[in-house]
């Protein structure tokens, strides 16, 4: 592991869910859209790396939708559906 990935909140909390095997999200599609104030390949790592599925698009069965800034349609499809949201500013509650 890097020494600049080593420093980010994200990575500090996958490490500690390595040891604990802590898997909230086991099994659950999930998307994202919007900007976010760490890179995107770390949002969708810290969902993975407790339990979650990444899902191209929004459907019926995606169990939920992480949201940043200014987001896309996405967005407006996890509405239509029915899809929970998860803001960029609850997600980073978690890393705290």
């Amino acid at each position: 592991m890097s020494k600049a990935h080593a420093k980010t909140p994200v990575a500090q909390v996958e490490a500690q869910d390595e040891r604990n095997l802590v898997r909230p999200y086991d099994g659950k599609p999930f998307c994202v859209t919007g900007i976010f104030s760490v890179a995107r390949r770390e949002v969708v790592s810290f969902f993975e790396r407790h339990g979650g599925v990444l899902q191209g698009h929004v459907t019926k069965n995606t169990a939920f939708i992480v949201v940043g800034k200014e987001p896309g349609s996405y967005l407006d499809a996890a509405k239509a559906k029915g899809v929970k949201i998860v803001l960029e500013s609850d997600f980073n509650l978690a890393l705290q």
